[in-house]
């Protein structure tokens, strides 16, 4: 299961700590990071993970209003979600 966190210019991106120290060893906070420059980490967006063919199961700890509007903005209603 992995978090749904928020990048700098407010894009939802799929990563498993707040920060990047465990999984890249940079001291930095994925929330200060933009969508491109994490990209470049190969931490993918949200919109990414959806277009995989399986069920995702999203933890939703942080902004979990932010998270189900971007889902229904994205249409993505329509895709086997388990939010958590």
């Amino acid at each position: 299961m992995r978090r749904a966190l928020f990048a700098r210019d407010n894009v939802p991106v799929v990563v498993h700590d707040s920060t990047l120290r465990r999984t890249h060893d940079l001291g930095k906070r994925v929330s200060r990071l933009t969508e491109k420059e994490l990209n470049l980490l190969e931490v993918p967006s949200l919109s990414e993970v959806l277009k995989l063919p399986c069920q995702i199961i999203i933890d939703m700890k942080e902004r979990p209003a932010d998270v189900i509007r971007w889902l229904q903005q994205k249409n993505a209603s329509k895709r086997r979600l388990i939010l958590v």
